[in-house]
């Protein structure tokens, strides 16, 4: 996983982006702040109508003009009825989401991208908000105790050295 997530920022075009492209679709994720903008470039003969990214802890969902959108289930799902306001060949939409502070962090996933004729495109290692590990919160929670560890151990190595000068005194 870190290999993949590391793979994936070194073949970046730039700081805060990342690219991937199969099959007739290229998808191209920009994180700016808390801000997850995503260009889909068709490369494909047919018209892109519908795209499917998961998410956690986000708001703020924009589509392109003719598009419609649905975000249940931690899936933001966009899509138009009319193929016409589709993404036509070699031309770029963009797709928007905007992360709470509740504990998303930038992770991999997979992305999904249908055609007017009913093909879809599996995107994967795509950059998505997605919930922090648990390993993360309790790295927090164990170090918190380390400290109050260590210092309650040097306080009281402190008083009985106190004490132990306070006898040798009298």
């Amino acid at each position: 996983m870190v290999l993949t997530w590391l793979t994936a920022a070194l073949a970046s075009t730039a700081l805060g982006q990342m690219e991937v492209e199969k099959d007739g679709v290229r998808l191209r994720v920009e994180v700016l702040a808390s801000v997850y903008t995503y260009q889909i470039t068709n490369l494909a003969t047919g018209n892109i109508t519908h795209l499917e990214i998961p998410y956690h802890h986000s708001y703020y969902f924009q589509v392109p003009d003719g598009w419609e959108s649905n975000t249940e289930g931690d899936i933001f799902r966009a899509w138009t009825k009319d193929p016409r306001q589709g993404i036509k060949p070699d031309q770029t939409a963009e797709f928007s989401l905007r992360v709470s502070s509740a504990g998303a962090v930038l992770g991999l996933t997979s992305a999904t991208v249908g055609f007017d004729s009913g093909a879809k495109v599996t995107l994967t290692d795509v950059w998505a908000p997605v919930p922090e590990p648990r390993w993360t919160i309790l790295l927090v929670v164990l170090g918190i105790v380390a400290i109050v560890l260590v210092h309650t151990v040097l306080l009281s190595r402190r008083d009985r050295r106190r004490s132990a000068a306070g006898a040798s005194d009298a």
